[in-house]
């Protein structure tokens, strides 16, 4: 049996359903349209967008320790690492 579009779910179907799939909790006591447009609001937007979805790529020749202030030379390694500071040679930020 397929699934059941938004338009075809009831309040709590709805509500359960964004709980689920976005990790929003909607007010029952909203109309069912509205509930509708806050699901479809929801699918539309980047809503459930983790930062571990996003790649972020970053072009630093050197890369500062935050906590022991090393300078490093850049690699693919240390910049997987979230914690390291893009630097120059010197350690001062670019």
């Amino acid at each position: 049996m397929p699934e059941k579009t938004i338009n075809e779910m009831t309040k709590d179907e709805l509500c359960e359903y964004a709980q689920e799939t976005f990790g929003v909790e909607l007010n029952k006591r909203h109309t069912l349209n509205a509930l509708q447009a806050e699901v479809e609001e929801l699918e539309g937007s980047d809503a459930n967008t983790s930062i571990g979805d996003v790649e972020v790529v970053v072009d630093a020749d050197f890369l500062r320790h935050p906590v022991n202030k090393r300078v490093f030379e850049s690699t693919p390694g240390l910049l997987k690492r979230g914690d390291m500071i893009p630097c120059d040679k010197d350690g001062n930020n670019v």
